[in-house]
């Protein structure tokens, strides 16, 4: 935590210890598959999505 004037700063890891649980408890666990899992489906949807809009300008081209 870091103070500034009369507000309290946390990082995302205090905020996330705090609210889900600390690393390697099963709570935290579970949070972070399913953040993985999250950030692994958008990564190939915007491939996907790069992919048609490459090939569309091609078409266009």
């Amino acid at each position: 935590m870091k103070q500034i004037g009369n507000m309290k700063l946390y990082s995302l890891e205090e905020v996330t210890d705090e609210l889900i649980g600390p690393k390697g408890s099963l709570e935290r666990e579970k949070f972070d598959r399913q953040v993985e899992e999250s950030l692994h489906t958008y990564r190939i949807g915007e491939a996907i999505k790069k992919e048609r809009s490459d090939k569309t300008s091609h078409r266009t081209n």
